[in-house]
This record gives structure tokens, C-alpha cells and sequence, in this order.
């Protein structure tokens, strides 16, 4: 693992609290944009209430994509602890040590109870 890799790997948190913040704030605007759009319509209406509902629904329209792809980055991006076990996890279940532990551990296991067989049939 590069160094670089690694920063990003512990900067994984504070990236994903950027996209909350964004999302939060990108909220809150097409929220704000679709109250003046809603308290535009109601009468009586006036040339300016029509600029202000056209400016509100035109903004509102075109924030809620944007709004949608910071939640779903602040939602998809994982956090350091999960990064790492989606970059460690493999190489350790990968690993011939690793996988040659479960027979080893058998082997002993097998050999304990046998120990422990002839003990308590000698006791006998």
C-alpha cells in the first residue's frame, strides 16, 4: 500500500462528512426554493409572485439532482474501519498460512481428544 493510498484511507472520514455537509446544505436549499415556489401560488398572484415561483421551481428542479448525488456519495462512501476490512480481509482469507490453520488446529484438536479418550478409559 502506497502512501498516498494511505492518507486517503484515513481521510475516508472526513471526505464522507464533506458529503453530508453538501448534502445537508443542498437539502435545506431545494427545501427552502420549494417553499417560495408553494407561497408563490397562492393568491393572490402577482407578476412578481410568478418570477419568484418560476426562480424557486427552476431552482429546486435543478439542485434535487445534485442534492441526490451528495446523499448518495455521504450514503456509498465507507468510513476507514470498512475500507479496511474491504482491503484487509482479503489478503488474510487469501493467505496459505491462514488457510492452513483450520488443519492444523484439527490435527491438534483430534490429538487432545484422543489424549483425553485414553485418560478416561484408563480411569475406568
Amino acid at each position: 500500500m502506497t502512501s498516498w493510498m494511505m492518507y486517503w484511507l484515513l481521510m475516508l472520514d472526513e471526505v464522507n462528512a464533506v458529503f453530508v455537509v453538501a448534502g445537508s446544505l443542498l437539502g435545506g436549499w431545494v427545501l427552502f426554493m420549494f417553499c417560495v415556489w408553494l407561497w408563490s401560488l397562492t393568491p393572490p398572484v402577482s407578476e412578481d409572485d410568478k418570477k419568484r415561483a418560476e426562480l424557486g421551481k427552476r431552482c429546486g428542479l435543478r439542485y434535487f439532482p445534485l442534492f441526490l448525488f451528495a446523499l448518495s456519495l455521504a450514503v456509498f462512501t465507507p468510513n476507514t474501519k470498512q475500507m479496511a476490512a474491504i482491503i484487509v480481509v482479503p489478503k488474510i482469507i487469501n493467505n496459505k498460512q491462514v488457510q492452513e490453520i483450520p488443519e492444523k488446529l484439527m490435527g491438534l484438536c483430534d490429538a487432545w481428544i484422543e489424549d483425553k479418550t485414553e485418560e478416561l478409559g484408563k480411569g475406568e
